[in-house]
């Protein structure tokens, strides 16, 4: 809801990417059978495993506050 009342692209990108991530983690939980858990399969040096959904989220979150920066200055 909040991705679809903004006018910003940016903003509707992140909204999307962020649920789609959770929607995918959640699929990831409910429709493989791995007891429950979501597979991580990205391993970088020096930084925690994670999946796309995971970065997407990430992401997701981080275009969000740009987002919200860019109108803020907009705005006032």
């Amino acid at each position: 809801a909040w991705g679809l009342s903004r006018s910003s692209r940016l903003a509707r990108l992140a909204a999307g990417m962020v649920v789609g991530g959770a929607v995918s983690n959640l699929l990831d939980r409910v429709v493989r059978h791995h007891h429950g858990a979501v597979i991580d399969w990205i391993r970088l040096p020096l930084w925690p495993v994670f999946n796309l959904a995971d970065a997407s989220i990430t992401l997701g979150i981080a275009l969000i506050v740009v987002a919200e920066l860019r109108a803020g200055r907009a705005r006032g």
